[in-house]
């Protein structure tokens, strides 16, 4: 279940984890979710320097790109590393 911590807790993570000199130009973007769109979150990504792109309501091929990349993801990863489990 996705919280506002849980988003803010990313985003610093994410955001500790680049060099400060590599920090221009970041983009993140999310859809429309009520934790995306909240005042603490708009401040935590203005306070970093991000800038928010957001999807326009309803299309969910803005997504597309990066749904289809965290598909291949958990099937060459997690759902093969379980079929490997079961067979030990």
């Amino acid at each position: 279940y996705m919280t506002l911590d849980l988003v803010q807790n990313t985003v610093k993570k994410a955001v500790s984890s680049v060099p400060l000199n590599q920090r221009i130009g970041l983009i993140l973007h999310s859809d429309q979710g009520s934790h995306f769109t909240s005042l603490p979150y708009a401040k935590l990504l203005k306070d970093n320097n991000i800038t928010h792109s957001v999807s326009f309501r309803g299309n969910c091929v803005d997504n597309s790109p990066i749904e289809s990349f965290f598909s291949a993801l958990k099937t060459e990863c997690i759902y093969l590393y379980k079929k490997l489990m079961k067979t030990k």
